[in-house]
């Protein structure tokens, strides 16, 4: 799984078995009106088409280059994007208050088995600094409770780097090599142990800005195809000048470009109207909706202030 999704996003990711009615006409991503998020997505759609020029499978250098200094483990995931959820407070707090909003256990998303492949790097005082390029192969797991969502994935990360950090975006591409949906309830596991095993692939193309004087922002592309039917999906993050986090998800119910979804944030709670866009998925049509949350309780109201 793209390692930018949260759980929901994922499920509703496997729900896309019918093939677009866009297939075959002229590609189109968002355009983004959000300036934090333009050059971040000029970067991710360059990134999507340098690979489509000579989409062979990703895999690592053979050759690895050792690193010119001491590179933690630690530092890499700042930069890969590898952090284990109950070590990023952001990510914590909000996968908690989702559950607390939605009535469910809270997620945990855990990275482990790392392997990182360097290619380049520099170091100046002990610490990485300038153009930085490596490879790192791991295992996901997204666990709440009733669904636990596994993922074998390996990425390429390109970055500029500043006393040990990522110094402006961050440029991921990356593939899941492997998938497993696993169910605590053993009549569901056995019910869909019986159903055909689809054929799913999925490259993945994200740029970021890590959190710093400025919260994170980060537009992720996810081209899929499931027994192959083609899917090609956007989802972009950032925050206002005011705190507000926006979230946004585009392709799920029409083209590349079309517009699915908005949530809102504060303080790591939903808090606003959360919105999904008519449109379709496959031959199934999608009715708009709005949900109000004011300070991650759900309520029933004619307006739904965000402030």
């Amino acid at each position: 799984m793209p390692m930018f999704m949260k759980p929901s996003h994922a499920l509703r990711a496997s729900l896309l078995l019918a093939l677009p009615w866009w297939c075959g006409q002229a590609l189109a991503f968002p355009a983004l009106k959000d300036e934090p998020l333009q050059p971040l997505m000029a970067a991710a759609t360059a990134e999507y088409q340098r690979y489509m020029a000579q989409p062979v499978a990703l895999a690592a250098p053979t050759d690895g280059q050792a690193w010119p200094c001491a590179v933690s483990q630690a530092e890499l995931d700042v930069f890969a994007n590898t952090v284990d959820s109950d070590n990023d407070p952001v990510a914590k707090a909000e996968l908690v208050n989702d559950a607390r909003s939605g009535g469910l256990p809270p997620s945990r998303i855990v990275y482990a088995n790392k392997v990182v492949t360097p290619v380049r790097a520099q170091c100046e005082g002990g610490k990485l600094s300038g153009p930085v390029e490596f490879w790192i192969e791991y295992d996901q797991t997204i666990g709440s409770g009733q669904i636990t969502l596994k993922y074998h994935n390996l990425i390429r990360v390109r970055a500029q780097a500043l006393q040990g950090r990522p110094d402006g975006a961050v440029l991921v591409t990356g593939t899941t090599l492997s998938q497993q949906t696993v169910y605590a309830d053993r009549a569901t596991a056995d019910m869909m142990a019986a159903q055909p095993k689809p054929k799913i692939s999925t490259v993945f193309f994200m740029a970021f800005t890590v959190a710093g004087p400025a919260p994170k922002t980060s537009v992720a592309i996810a081209r899929t195809t499931v027994d192959g039917a083609l899917s090609l999906t956007t989802r972009t993050r950032f925050s206002r000048p005011d705190g507000q986090v926006v979230e946004d998800g585009y392709g799920a119910f029409g083209g590349p470009g079309h517009h699915d979804s908005r949530t809102l944030r504060r303080n790591g709670k939903l808090h606003g109207p959360q919105q999904t866009f008519a449109g379709m998925m496959g031959q199934f049509p999608i009715a708009a909706s709005t949900v109000c949350w004011q300070e991650g309780e759900k309520v029933l109201t004619n307006t739904c202030p965000a402030d």
